[in-house]
């Protein structure tokens, strides 16, 4: 019988990969108290014997929380902390993986323990046997006694020291040859791996000219396969110039004697060339009155010298980007004093604009006049309604901040009228109550749209808690930077994975690299992104946020609205990375998926979404 004691005797050193398949179970069920539900985060160790210790991390553990292994209760259970709970494997006859279960009130979590038997007995190895030594005896994953069928090198050799040494480990500067054929192959004279050269050398001498034949090439003189000249043009050092600068074809050889051929370009003119720069001897000159850019037109040139003119006129003018792209435009003959700020310079052109007479825009400012629509408060006008709370009026203003944003309902999903309503589904309700709210994610639909009979719609955050802030009014369009605000919060919220120029996208990054994303986006012409925290996204959706996004349903969008708007989100129904990291296992972040929210390991991959300020 092979020791069972002897795994240093694999030879080449082996590594034992245990190979572990976590998998959670999760039986629903309904709690039977208020305690929070048990959660399990890691066992170790992951291989135990009978009586060996095992411990598992999670959380909300306490003296109703038991432990089995393969359907045996687990000895001298201990619950150590809420997070932590022990107990020793109990003794089985089968080998192999199995579920180690956690169990409370009808909950069960399991994860996947390799039982190794008693603590004497064979290994508990997951390698094919192919790879362990013939002379060993192991357990596979499944518990079953195998032995290994690999041959393992048992005789000891000693290092080769001299050159024609066999049967010897080669090493150092000495290296395995092979023989066979090689006499002939040598000088005589002189010999290689121990065996004597039987080769004659000619009477021919080295190569010193190009040309030459009948002599040995070397390194400096190469031999040439000239069957394939043919009546092409040579490639010539007096020729190289005017050659390259046609479009007929050339033939030319390399340092190892191969052939090749190619033709040169016509087009390599002064007009194709950027001015100042010469190749091969061609001296560009474009653009210049030779040689102008593309889409010249009569249209006056926009020129430094006469720029603040143009810049304050009507009349159109057109200019070039330094990649040479064609741009028009006009001034603004608007751009005058009289409707600039007094002591304001705009292109040469001085304010004399006092606040004397103007009335309050539609926004807190101060040094202005109060009309009927504008009162002062704290020496400042108008209020912003959204700095108001809902309900309450101040210096006449009407508030519009909601702070208590409700749920929503779908009568075609679920609505009933009886008291309790019980559990089932069903949609035979003929009012709409607290009970018949849904999610927002609305069976993969759309945003509920129905609320709630007996709630004011103070507590309805519906669409108009959102501004489209994109640089012209409207998110409707792949390359623009959408920009959308929470006016209850006032945060500003990019598109999904913005780069600033492209399209909503939905590229997963794993978490570092959405920290990074945000910190160095340069979107919407600002730069103080940063990737939100976990309630900072849960409250987004607790204001409406998936409303917003496209989830892959229905019309992508409605012109002029933001309602399943794919260039703003492209799968609002995603897992969002947080930049919250979890308390108790910093290896882990918060995602937030329509406004709930999980633990997840920050080298997976998830959306991206910033926010600013």
């Amino acid at each position: 019988m092979v020791s069972k004691f002897m795994l240093q005797l694999f030879r080449p050193t082996m590594i034992l990969l245990l190979s572990l398949a976590s998998s959670i179970a999760c039986r629903k069920a309904g709690l039977l108290d208020n305690k929070k539900p048990i959660e399990v985060y890691s066992v170790r160790p992951l291989v135990a014997h009978s009586g060996e210790l095992i411990s598992v991390s999670g959380a909300h553990f306490d003296e109703d929380v038991t432990l089995s292994f393969a359907g045996k209760p687990l000895s001298d259970v201990q619950v150590l902390s809420s997070q932590m709970i022990e107990g020793r494997m109990p003794k089985l006859i089968r080998r192999g993986k199995d579920q180690l279960s956690l169990t409370r009130n009808g909950i069960e979590l399991s994860k996947t323990v390799y039982y190794a038997g008693d603590a004497g007995d064979y290994p508990l190895v997951t390698l094919d046997p192919s790879a362990i030594c013939s002379d060993q005896a192991f357990y596979n994953a499944e518990g079953q006694l195998k032995e290994g069928t690999r041959t393992c090198l048992t005789e000891t050799k000693s290092d080769c020291s001299q050159e024609g040494d066999t049967d010897c480990i080669v090493s150092g500067s000495l290296v395995a040859v092979e023989t066979q054929g090689l006499a002939p192959k040598v000088l005589t004279g002189y010999s290689v791996a121990g065996v004597a050269g039987t080769a004659s050398a000619g009477s021919y001498v080295a190569c010193t000219a190009a040309n030459q034949s009948g002599c040995i090439a070397t390194s400096s003189y190469r031999t040439m396969d000239l069957s394939n000249a043919s009546a092409m043009t040579d490639l010539t050092s007096n020729n190289f110039q005017s050659s390259l600068a046609s479009n007929t074809n050339f033939e030319f050889w390399d340092s190892t004697g191969t052939r090749h051929q190619a033709s040169g370009s016509n087009q390599l003119v002064p007009g194709s060339i950027k001015a100042g720069i010469t190749l091969f001897a061609v001296n560009g000159a474009f653009p210049s009155a030779s040689y102008p850019l593309p889409s010249a037109s009569v249209t006056a040139d926009l020129e430094s010298a006469t720029f603040a003119a143009k810049i304050k006129s009507n009349s159109p003018f057109e200019y070039w980007t330094s990649d040479g792209s064609y741009q028009s435009g006009s001034g603004d003959a608007d751009i005058d004093g009289a409707n600039i700020k007094d002591g304001i310079s705009i292109f040469g052109s001085t304010g004399t604009l006092t606040a004397e007479g103007l009335t309050c825009p539609y926004s807190s400012q101060a040094s202005c006049e109060a009309n009927s629509a504008c009162q002062w408060v704290s020496n400042s006008c108008r209020i912003n309604p959204w700095n108001i709370r809902i309900g309450s009026v101040v210096a006449g203003v009407s508030g519009s901040l909601k702070l208590n944003c409700r749920d929503r309902a779908n009568s075609s999903i679920f609505n009933s009228d009886a008291m309790p309503p019980g559990t089932s589904g069903t949609t035979s309700g003929t009012t709409i109550h607290w009970w018949d709210t849904l999610d927002d994610y609305n069976n993969n639909g759309a945003f509920p749209s129905s609320t709630v009979s007996s709630w004011s719609s103070d507590t309805d955050c519906d669409r108009n808690v959102w501004r489209d802030m994109t640089t012209d009014g409207s998110c409707d369009s792949a390359n623009e930077d959408c920009l959308v605000q929470d006016k209850i919060s006032g945060l500003i919220w990019s598109e999904s994975y913005p780069v600033s120029g492209s399209a909503a996208a939905t590229t997963a990054k794993d978490w570092s690299q959405a920290v990074l994303h945000c910190d160095s986006l340069v979107y919407g012409g600002a730069s103080d992104w940063r990737l939100p925290a976990k309630k900072e996204l849960m409250a987004a959706f607790v204001h409406g946020l998936r409303s917003l996004g496209y989830n892959g349903t229905g019309t992508q969008r409605a012109a002029g609205s933001l309602d399943n708007n794919g260039y703003f989100i492209g799968d609002v129904d995603s897992l969002f990375w947080s930049a919250t990291t979890v308390s108790d296992a910093t290896s882990d972040a918060r995602v937030v998926y329509n406004g709930g929210t999980a633990a997840i390991a920050k080298s997976s991959t998830n959306q991206v979404i910033c926010v600013r300020p």
